[in-house]
């Protein structure tokens, strides 16, 4: 299990993440409009794999998305760290909510 460093400070921002052995570009942004986060990963060459996915508390970002071969392999969940289900605020992203990947081992091993 690996949790993605995330920041509330600013409303966007884009990190080269490890993710399965394959690295990767993560954006996150805030949309003021929904009041809510946005993810979206892309390979380091820019190629857009999953683009606008609003995160929401405790779902696997990933789920529904398994024809997309670029994807890594594991889970993505946006954890709400007090054991509830309210989706992350501007400022809660780091501290309440946090980004875990699940690898693809783990998820195997769960099976």
């Amino acid at each position: 299990m690996v949790t993605i460093p995330t920041r509330s400070d600013i409303p966007r921002y884009t990190q080269v993440v490890e993710l399965d052995s394959t690295s990767y570009k993560i954006k996150l942004d805030f949309n003021t409009r929904t009041d809510s986060w946005v993810f979206s990963i892309l390979t380091l060459e820019d190629v857009a794999i999953l683009v606008g996915q609003r995160l929401t508390a405790n779902w696997d970002v990933f789920k529904g998305h398994s024809h997309l071969a670029a994807l890594p392999p594991g889970k993505l969940i946006l954890q709400d760290t007090t054991g509830g289900d309210a989706d992350p605020t501007a400022t809660s992203l780091g501290s309440q909510h946090k980004l875990i990947y699940i690898t693809e081992a783990e998820v195997t091993a769960a099976s």
